[in-house]
C-alpha cells in the first residue's frame, strides 16, 4: 500500500505525492565520482550528524532553494525519521526520498512508504 505525503512549506500545504524511502551509501558505486560533494554542497563528517539525516531528494521533488530544509518523514509502520535535504537523485527516480547512512551502514527497513513533512523553523529536540 502507497501513502500519499502531504509536502508543506513552513506549514502550508503544497502537494500531495506518494513516496518511497530508501538508503544510501556515500560510496562511488552508489554515487558520482565524488560521493562526498552533494547538490547542495559538500557533505561533513556523517558522525556530526546525530538528530538529522542527510537526504536526496527524487528531481521532481528537489529544488535548490530546498538545500538545507528540515524535513519529517513518517513511514508506513509509524516510525519517524529527521532529516535535512541535502542532494538529489538520478533522474531515473519518481516521488522517493534517500536516507544518507554512514559508510557500511544499512538501513533495516529497506525500501518503504512514508508521508513527508518538510518544515522550517520546528524545534525537534
Amino acid at each position: 500500500m502507497r501513502i500519499l505525503a502531504l509536502v508543506a512549506v513552513m506549514g502550508v500545504a503544497l502537494a500531495a505525492t506518494p513516496v518511497t524511502v530508501t538508503y544510501y551509501n556515500p560510496v562511488p558505486t552508489q554515487t558520482d565520482g565524488d560521493p562526498l560533494v552533494a547538490a547542495c554542497g559538500p557533505l561533513a563528517d556523517l558522525s556530526l550528524w546525530t538528530n538529522e539525516l542527510p537526504v536526496a531528494l527524487s528531481r521532481d521533488l528537489f529544488s535548490r532553494e530546498l538545500c538545507g530544509q528540515r524535513v519529517l518523514i513518517r513511514l508506513e509502520d509509524g516510525d519517524v525519521v529527521f532529516g535535512v535535504v541535502w542532494d538529489t537523485m538520478h533522474p531515473r527516480f519518481r516521488h522517493y526520498v534517500d536516507l544518507l547512512m554512514p559508510v557500511g551502514e544499512r538501513w533495516e527497513k529497506g525500501k518503504i512508504s512514508g508521508v513527508l513533512f518538510f518544515w522550517d523553523g520546528v524545534d525537534w529536540q
